[in-house]
């Protein structure tokens, strides 16, 4: 190593530091002025009462990050930011596994550009850095995967070599079952391309091994149930969406057009710059991609908002070794400036935005003209952030929570909408209209469109028919557009 090298390699960890803390800080600043919402108030309910997780891993199969948020919790307290903080500090460690598993493979340069195309992810990146679910774990196992994968040559024996890997899969598997995607695409590439193709192949194969004998018994339950009958089978036009959702739609086209502009233009010297990490890292990408998308013309199981988690370690260390070996150093500041002023720019817009799911101020607002006897109907998946805001926002206990319909209590974010949907919500709707009490005030929270506003429109046409609207609140919240206010039954 000559000391212009050893220079730079003393400036790398201070760099990727510095990376992290300004990941961390941006995806703090995102969400700091919002509630919980979408899934992250029924899993901040449901790390609340351990005892019903057994229940509800079968609905929301997650178990590692239930059990890894209740500890966290435990630790620092349970508000917005302590729980999404468990995210940010994933995310975090996803960026340091990432750097490191490209500075083994390829130049110091290749990995702070890494580091830093992770760190600037926008919008998905940054968005799940600092949410109260899974996504920002599975981005820290699948970089842990990746650099377990990438040090292989290094260890001393097959065992300490495929453990390490083996390991970081299960607790990927574990931690949310689409992870199996980034497992099959990690074997593939590794069959195809690795230094120790059999062991590069054999570690995830047995990762989803143990975790399919282990874990069988709950996962038959959760593939039963009808968890994805609202998401479309995807498109060409979805699998764009997912590349960039990685950095932007701008960005994304442009890094697009760098690496077919260098490909084209340095020719041979791109075999140089494929070395076995990086055709690995790359074939990992496109083997996830490929895999979710064609599973998903059977079950639709590929959703550009979510399956791109999986691929961003691997993505931004195949995409960085192109540039920094491929390009000049003008090319890579170049690149390094996009994202880090898409980023920016994208994190003062969001500290800027006022919350667009202010579940808690609508709760506040209704629970400040509710009185004892009221009914609070909570319409599609409205029920699990109403349920948790409903002490939070002063509701009086007297008030009580109905749900419409019944079975959303048991899960977050999907509805059975497979085939005969809407005529069970009409079967359903007149028995759930007529149960309401007779006395007080019905705060029906409805939305008028998207997910969900069928099954508001179902039991609003079966409440109007038995009372009369007084007002509509422009009230908006976590699957809630507006109240509707019903007066007593005649």
């Amino acid at each position: 190593m000559t000391a212009s090298v050893a220079r730079r390699e003393r400036w790398l960890v201070p760099i990727v530091a510095a990376i992290v803390l300004a990941a961390v800080v941006q995806a703090a600043l995102l969400r700091a002025h919002n509630d919980l919402s979408v899934d992250e108030p029924f899993m901040a309910s449901a790390i609340a009462h351990p005892e019903s997780l057994p229940a509800t891993f079968v609905h929301d199969n997650h178990p590692l990050a239930y059990l890894l948020l209740i500890a966290w919790a435990r630790l620092f307290g349970s508000s917005a930011f302590a729980l999404r903080a468990l995210s940010m500090v994933a995310y975090a460690g996803a960026i340091a596994f990432s750097a490191a598993a490209a500075r083994h493979s390829g130049s110091i340069t290749t990995a702070w550009l890494t580091a830093l195309l992770i760190g600037c992810s926008v919008p998905i990146g940054l968005e799940h850095a600092a949410t109260a679910r899974p996504y920002g774990l599975l981005v820290l196992f699948a970089a842990m995967a990746l650099w377990a994968s990438i040090r292989v040559d290094r260890a001393a024996s097959r065992v300490r070599a495929a453990f390490p890997i083996a390991a970081a899969h299960l607790l990927g598997l574990f931690t949310h079952p689409i992870f199996v995607f980034a497992s099959l695409a990690s074997a593939l590439a590794g069959a195809l391309c690795g230094r120790k193709r059999l062991l590069l192949a054999g570690a995830p194969i047995v990762a989803i091994a143990v975790y399919l004998v282990s874990w069988w018994h709950v996962l038959k339950q959760s593939l039963a149930l009808p968890a994805t009958s609202w998401m479309r089978r995807p498109g060409a036009d979805d699998l764009v969406a997912g590349y960039t959702a990685l950095w932007g739609n701008r960005n994304g086209f442009v890094f697009a057009g760098i690496v077919l502009a260098l490909v084209c233009l340095r020719g041979l010297a791109a075999r140089r710059v494929l070395t076995r990490d990086v055709a690995f890292a790359a074939l990992t990408v496109l083997f996830v991609f490929g895999s979710a998308f064609v599973a998903s013309q059977m079950t639709p199981a590929y959703l550009a908002a979510r399956t791109p988690m999986l691929v961003l370690p691997a993505a931004s260390m195949a995409f960085a070794a192109l540039v920094s070996e491929l390009g000049t150093p003008a090319l890579t500041g170049i690149v390094a400036l996009l994202v880090m002023t898409a980023s920016l720019r994208y994190t003062v817009e969001g500290w800027r935005r006022p919350d667009p799911a202010p579940t808690h101020a609508s709760l506040a607002a209704v629970a400040a003209r509710a009185s004892c006897g009221d009914t609070i109907v909570a319409t599609g998946l409205s029920y699990a952030p109403l349920a948790y805001f409903a002490p939070r926002a002063n509701v009086p206990s007297c008030v009580t929570v109905r749900v419409f319909p019944d079975d959303v209590r048991d899960h977050p974010g999907w509805l059975d909408m497979s085939p005969g949907y809407q005529a069970r919500l009409d079967a359903a709707a007149p028995a759930v209209a007529s149960s309401l009490p007779r006395t007080g005030t019905l705060w029906v929270f409805v939305k008028r469109r998207g997910i969900g506003a069928e099954a508001g429109d179902a039991i609003v046409r079966q409440i109007a028919a038995r009372r009369a609207l007084r007002e509509t609140l422009p009230l908006r919240g976590t699957f809630f557009d507006e109240v509707q206010v019903f007066g007593p039954a005649p």
